[in-house]
């Protein structure tokens, strides 16, 4: 995963996956496409990501600032991303939120 300290035209930080072979480091030849990103955010920042693979698909949890909480479900062999649920909320407490 990265991320660009440069923000893109709306102000969002973007957010990329890269998937790689641990033995060669080279791009993982199951994958569709080398290099997968997020939905853009709104948020020019950004806290915190989370990730658990399961099996094919990576689930991604992304806390932006103290009030949204994005999930994403990521198929890391074909690149596709689903948003599962964007919680925005005026003070959201990261105590409440069950993951």
């Amino acid at each position: 995963m990265s991320h660009r300290k440069q923000l893109d035209i709306s102000g969002a930080v973007p957010v990329e996956f890269g998937f790689f072979e641990f033995t060669t480091g080279a791009p993982h030849p199951l994958a569709a496409a080398h290099t997968v990103s997020l939905p853009p955010s709104s948020t020019p920042h950004l806290a915190a990501i989370r990730m658990q693979v399961i099996g094919d698909y990576i689930l991604v949890s992304e806390w932006r600032g103290p009030s949204v909480i994005g999930f994403y479900l990521m198929s890391w062999k074909t690149g596709i991303v689903t948003t599962v649920s964007v919680l925005r909320k005026p003070h959201l407490s990261l105590t409440h939120a069950v993951l």
